[in-house]
């Protein structure tokens, strides 16, 4: 199956930032400022997250199992990122590389500037805010981009495991809402009954049995 290139674009950030505003809510009036979480520390927040929810988006039809690797190269400050994202049922894997850096080195505010390789020329970089992190088992995260008069709103909930671990909900929802829109926040499909090969095989084998059935019908 060719990979749709307009996919590799809309997805983002997630992920990360899988996230640049593809995933977006439509928003009146201009971006707002919200509260990040401050004294951000950003080589705890390294590693690898998973995509618990977003904000849906036309350009990213069955989107799951979700990721976003994010490394730290200390000597120019500057992350690397990488957002993988699967194509159910197919098991089709899109990948999207980038790099985020902090919009001010000295604030100490977990607000980052992302922009991917396959971002064209012509549009800016993409924000990554923080809306709060534990490091260790949850994080918010948020992005705006002005629309005219208007604003495109983007939205994360990330984990360290495919599933939020339970002391974290509480936290995650509170923030949750406050500042976004829960009823428009899409859960994304994680673990081995959907993310791991033994699923494709699954469901080649449920094929495999349809197609013999129709076979004998014949």
């Amino acid at each position: 199956m060719p990979v749709n290139s307009n996919l590799v674009v809309a997805f983002f950030l997630i992920s990360s930032i899988l996230f640049g505003g593809s995933e977006c809510l439509d928003v009146s009036g201009p971006c707002r400022i919200l509260p990040v979480e401050g004294q951000f520390n950003a080589t705890e927040y390294m590693g690898t997250w998973y995509e618990i929810k977003r904000y849906e988006n036309a350009d990213q039809p069955n989107g799951d199992c979700v990721t976003a690797r994010y490394t730290l190269n200390a000597s120019v400050m500057e992350v690397t990122v990488e957002n993988t994202m699967k194509l159910l049922p197919s098991q089709q894997t899109l990948v999207a590389r980038g790099r985020a850096v902090l919009a001010s080195a000295t604030s100490g505010e977990a607000k980052l500037k992302v922009r991917f390789d396959s971002t064209p020329a012509n549009v800016p970089d993409s924000d990554y805010w923080v809306l709060g992190t534990n490091y260790q088992h949850y994080a918010v995260v948020w992005s705006c981009r002005p629309n005219g008069d208007d604003s495109s709103e983007s939205a994360w909930v990330l984990s360290r495991n495919p599933v939020l671990d339970q002391s974290a909900e509480t936290l995650v929802d509170s923030i949750v809402s406050t500042y976004l829109q829960p009823e428009s926040l899409r859960v994304t499909k994680q673990g081995e009954e959907f993310c791991s090969n033994a699923s494709l095989v699954k469901v080649s084998s449920v094929l495999v049995i349809v197609a013999l059935a129709m076979l004998k019908k014949v």
